[in-house]
């Protein structure tokens, strides 16, 4: 029962008490010291109820006399049950049913395993009678707020929206970033294949990672070889185009792995300052930047929507990782697709963030604006308002993929 109860604390906490299922995931299956098969049936749980939250608590509705008023621990192992019902078919009916009432008389109380059992077999049972809804509206079919569905809809028409949606719902990706400076390329690949993970190259710094383990508790990661890093975000810092010995601005730079790519590619010569407002973060920088090894690179705690004139047309390359709703990592990160109601308070960073760091670009510089979701009002916006403000810059590029979205804009 181990691992279903552990899979129910991840949920219950990132559904109910606001906890980032990528800060916690990890930390909760080392806590209760899950085997390597164990670890891949609690993620599989966790990973796949989270996803489909919203449309698994459509579909418990009817079985519900008030779910509005179900306690939230109750309704996570009713999701729990359902989920495992829908999409895990290995799992036989009666013994998932049995698990659930069991985390239900450990976790609320013995009297809630009556109710956990007499819904879960009434759902098992009648729905097994019925056809798939067609008329679900996607963004509850795919379990989404409908302000994240609207806001997609801004890039996507609604054929390319349910696709990307469909993908959040699936097993995603890990990548990983080579510190090629100091590591040599194929020992890290050797290395991390005999720790187990299976690795493929995308590029000649980033790899895909397959492992039921995080590569961030291999070896390799440890010993600063590797960053983690999804290979659309090492593509906004490649956008820069730095060369050795050039001195380049990261504004928004933790926890660092856009700061280290760039690094990296400067082969630890000239100068970068690597910024971000909140002092943790700063330090979660600073540690992963260490491990790493690279001496080029000054971290400072900055608010950089405040302008400060010795920074004045000072770099080579600006990079403006901007603060974003996220959508684009959903799938990684369900919760953001489940609470995302509005960007307005960060279209507001992103504007005050294009407008000052600009002006700390030398002329022929370059300038990067990125983010990691899929809202025209947070990206082509913020970059279409910013050039027609300010007509010493021009587009050079942008590109919009896999949720990932930038723009590299030189200065005249």
């Amino acid at each position: 029962m181990e691992t279903r109860y552990t899979a129910f604390k991840i949920i219950h906490d990132v559904l109910y008490k606001d906890k980032y299922s990528n800060m916690i995931l990890e930390s909760y299956m080392n806590n209760a010291r899950l085997s390597n098969e164990d670890r891949r049936l609690c993620m599989n749980i966790v990973m796949g109820t989270l996803r489909n939250s919203i449309y698994l608590e459509y579909l418990l509705t009817p079985y519900i006399k008030d779910i509005s008023n179900t306690k939230p621990m109750l309704l996570t192992i009713l999701k729990m049950g359902i989920y495992q019902f829908l999409f895990m078919d290995k799992i036989p009916s009666y013994a998932l049913v049995d698990e659930s009432c069991n985390i239900a008389k450990k976790a609320v109380s013995s009297n809630s395993a009556g109710f956990i059992n007499a819904v879960l077999r009434n759902f098992i049972r009648k729905h097994k009678e019925k056809e798939e809804d067609k008329t679900i509206p996607p963004h509850i079919r795919y379990s989404c707020t409908i302000q994240t569905y609207n806001a997609m809809r801004t890039v996507l028409n609604e054929q390319q929206c349910v696709a990307m949606l469909k993908s959040f719902n699936e097993p995603q990706d890990t990548y990983v970033t080579i510190n090629t400076h100091f590591h040599d390329r194929k020992t890290v690949i050797d290395n991390l294949t005999d720790q187990g993970y299976d690795v493929s190259l995308t590029d000649d710094t980033s790899a895909r990672i397959a492992s039921s383990k995080s590569p961030s508790s291999s070896i390799e990661y440890n010993k600063g070889a590797i960053i983690v890093q999804d290979e659309k975000a090492a593509a906004i810092a490649k956008m820069l185009n730095v060369k050795e010995n050039m001195k380049v601005l990261d504004t928004c730079a933790s926890p660092g792995g856009k700061t280290i790519y760039i690094a990296n590619a400067m082969a630890n010569t000239g100068k970068i300052i690597a910024c971000d407002i909140v002092k943790s973060r700063v330090s979660k920088m600073k540690e992963n930047i260490n491990r790493c090894r690279f001496s080029n690179v000054e971290c400072l705690i900055k608010d950089m929507t405040v302008y400060d004139s010795d920074f004045d047309g000072e770099f080579d390359r600006v990079l403006i990782d901007a603060p974003c709703s996220g959508i684009g990592v959903a799938g990684k990160r369900p919760e953001i697709k489940l609470k995302f109601e509005s960007a307005e308070s960060l279209i507001r960073t992103q504007q005050a963030l294009i407008s000052i760091c600009s002006r700390y670009v030398k002329k022929g510089g370059i300038l990067v604006y990125g983010t990691c979701t899929v809202n025209r009002m947070e990206n082509q916006n913020i970059v279409e308002e910013f050039l027609e403000r300010n007509n010493d810059y021009i587009l050079n590029e942008d590109f919009t993929d896999k949720g990932f979205y930038a723009a590299r804009i030189i200065k005249k």
